[in-house]
């Protein structure tokens, strides 16, 4: 065990995380709060509370602060816990938010959106998608940037966009995936993982797909979320108020 958060506020059911250049933020399905842990030196606080946080359906951090996605819009909030901005979901509904740089992706179940940063305020919803490309975003279960945007569908396939097109690439050596819940990448690591809570986590090459490993540890199915510290070289999971890190070197 590398840290419990519940010091930070007691008896908190930490279900999901999101490392960022905020940090690692913390929160649960059930909880009104978001937590910010610093990776260097575990210290943390609560950074967004009370109001904003009802009806929050996920929550990620970017350059600007913490993203709150809600069934209307998606709140820009920053660490003061004050709201920056809103932006509008009229017409489509949510389910999955990304943050990169001041950039804020979505996967709605109608398609794939990008909201523009600048230093003055975030930019209105444009589609990602160029034309011709395709993605059945009722498959896709999660998401992840590292330049390239990464998708990964419930039966485990990843898809890498590029520019808004879907490029020609597929993860090798895997016959069956069984329980895929997270993809997570890192250009600087040149590596792609894929946490499957009956496989474990396995990892490839980022550039060709080729199949690396598989790392395996009991613990791995019970984990509620899981991301990697690219800076530090390793995978950070979260079961109940405690988190775990994974060594990748």
């Amino acid at each position: 065990r590398w840290l419990d958060v519940g010091i930070f506020k007691g008896g908190i059911k930490a279900e999901r995380i999101d490392v960022s250049e905020q940090g690692l933020l913390v929160w649960g399905d059930d909880e009104r709060v978001v937590l910010r842990v610093k990776l260097e030196d575990k210290s943390g606080e609560v950074v967004v509370g009370g109001e904003i946080m009802a009806g929050a359906e996920m929550v990620v951090g970017n350059k600007v602060g913490v993203l709150v996605l809600k069934e209307k819009e998606i709140k820009v909030v920053g660490l003061d816990g004050e709201e920056i901005q809103s932006l509008d979901l009229e017409g489509v509904k949510g389910r999955l938010i990304e943050g990169y740089g001041r950039n804020v992706y979505l996967v709605a179940d109608e398609d794939v959106f990008k909201f523009p940063g600048a230093e003055s305020a975030t930019g209105k919803r444009r589609r990602f998608l160029q034309a011709g490309a395709e993605v059945n975003t009722g498959q896709v279960m999660d998401m992840a940037i590292d330049g390239d945007l990464w998708l990964l569908e419930r039966t485990g396939k990843v898809l890498r966009l590029s520019q808004g097109s879907v490029t020609d690439y597929q993860l090798k050596g895997v016959e069956e995936w069984k329980m895929p819940e997270r993809v997570m990448v890192s250009e600087k690591m040149n590596r792609v993982w894929v946490w499957d809570k009956e496989l474990g986590v396995i990892e490839f090459e980022r550039e060709t797909g080729n199949y690396l490993r598989k790392l395996v540890w009991d613990d791995f199915s019970r984990m509620t979320d899981m991301e990697v510290d690219e800076e530090r070289k390793r995978l950070v999971g979260v079961k109940g108020s405690e988190l775990w890190v994974v060594g990748l070197e």
